[in-house]
């Protein structure tokens, strides 16, 4: 890890009070579209443990950091949540090689500059019924080291930048590249986060002008894409059209699914043994400290045995239902044949399968009724409240606990006012729709 001093010329233009920050960076090429255009020198230039390590410590105020020792260390952090490094499917940037099938491995010896890829492989490995042993190795491992240890039947887990090198050498050729980034959409039917953007609590007051300044540079680096491609290839030797590739594998903007996916990440992580507890998080979109330095938390609580155990059961559940074949589930329902829950559950989850499984909704349907005939109801949704801690990016309405000034509660009264307006209306439902309110109880 390196130190620099940032330089007293630098155009902290757009920043505010966030040009203060003393900032660390990870010098991979998955960090450039974030940073590029961002006016803020780093303080520390290291490896994604390094940094990490460094914002943990308080000698940098703000960096990119290893998802998980966000989790770990989530007390003194808030999290930038619209941006990080995230992939559904491949990422081609963190590999666990071996001679074969991924399944067998039972040891692992893992770069020293990982974090979230090391507790990934172990969450894998649990969630096959495995149990992994984590070998760190003192140095980047040659492609000789490799060799070596896959030669024993052990597993050799690589991040980033010399992760993509290796996979271009000769010597390792016959050996097998598993993209762990693949193996957890795999499992999960969601995106894996890597990587967060987080700044220390003490300066919560400028973490949303960091994060206007990150979106930014990404929004410059979409611009001048064509430019940024050949800065970022001179600067790491690579080519442009392979640096233009593994750009379009990345997501860089965190959206209501990356966030899903890392949530599902801290769940297992917790299952797996690492982390101790689930993380209370703080994010820049939440209100600002109070005058006493206290800033408000997301609440969180741990899960009970019994929802542990539904938990683990609605996980099962949904492993099974994705060695369902869709063609066949599809087939048999226009045969007249009833699905069963698994085969619904299977159709929910293929995304990719939205338009042709609404055909053969609307086939069935026709077959059923009258096609010209669509029947509908007169109803009326009642927000009752619009307090949340949920973090759903699309949505507007939600309030975060304690905003006194747009934040709310409807009475019960009201909301029984609301339900005979409808009824006087003609309405014949009702549906309660309302935020993730953690002092209802509900």
């Amino acid at each position: 890890m390196s130190t620099t001093s940032p330089s007293s010329s630098t155009d902290h233009g757009g920043l505010g009070g966030a040009s203060r920050l003393r900032l660390g960076q990870i010098d991979y090429l998955n960090t450039f579209p974030m940073q590029w255009q961002l006016p803020l020198e780093p303080t520390i230039v290291g490896t994604p443990a390094a940094v990490a390590a460094a914002l943990v410590g308080g000698e940098v105020d703000a960096a990119v950091i290893p998802a998980i020792e966000f989790a770990r260390h989530a007390d003194d952090l808030v999290l930038l949540g619209g941006f990080g490094i995230a992939a559904e499917g491949a990422v081609g940037s963190v590999f666990l090689v071996s001679t074969g099938d991924v399944r067998e491995v039972r040891r692992v010896h893992a770069t020293p500059a990982s974090r979230s890829s090391v507790a990934l492989a172990t969450i894998l490995a649990s969630m096959g019924g495995r149990r992994l042993q984590v070998v760190e190795l003192d140095a980047e491992p040659t492609p000789e080291d490799v060799i070596r240890h896959t030669a024993a039947g052990d597993a050799v887990l690589t991040i980033g930048d010399h992760a993509m090198g290796l996979r271009g050498e000769p010597l390792l050729s016959q050996l097998a590249f598993h993209d762990l980034a693949t193996l957890w959409t795999g499992q999960t039917d969601l995106p894996m986060v890597y990587a967060v953007w987080a700044v220390r609590r003490e300066h919560a007051d400028v973490a949303r002008e960091l994060e206007a300044a990150i979106g930014a540079s990404l929004a410059a680096f979409a611009e001048r894409r064509e430019e940024a491609v050949g800065i970022a290839a001179e600067r790491w030797d690579s080519e442009p059209a392979a640096v233009a590739a593994y750009f379009d594998q990345l997501r860089f903007a965190l959206g209501p699914r990356e966030h899903e996916g890392l949530h599902r990440f801290f769940e297992e992580a917790r299952a797996a043994g690492q982390l101790a507890a689930l993380p209370t998080i703080l994010q820049a979109s939440d209100p600002q400290p109070s005058r006493d330095g206290q800033a408000p938390a997301r609440p969180t609580r741990e899960l009970s045995g019994e929802e542990q155990e539904l938990l683990a059961g609605f996980r099962a559940q949904e492993a099974a239902a994705r060695e369902r074949d869709v063609d066949a589930i599809l087939d048999a329902a226009l045969a007249g044949q009833r699905i069963d829950e698994l085969d619904a559950l299977a159709l929910l989850q293929s995304t990719d399968r939205l338009v042709e499984i609404g055909q053969v909704a609307n086939e069935i349907r026709c077959r059923l009724t009258d096609p010209d005939v669509v029947t509908f109801i007169v109803d009326r949704n009642i927000n009752y409240t619009n307090y949340c801690v949920t973090d759903c990016g699309f949505c507007a309405f939600y309030r975060r606990p304690g905003d006194e000034r747009e934040g709310y509660v409807l009475p019960t009264r009201t909301i029984l006012q609301k339900v005979q307006e409808t009824i006087d209306l003609g309405g014949t439902a009702a549906l309660l729709q309302g935020g993730h309110n953690p002092d209802l109880g509900i």
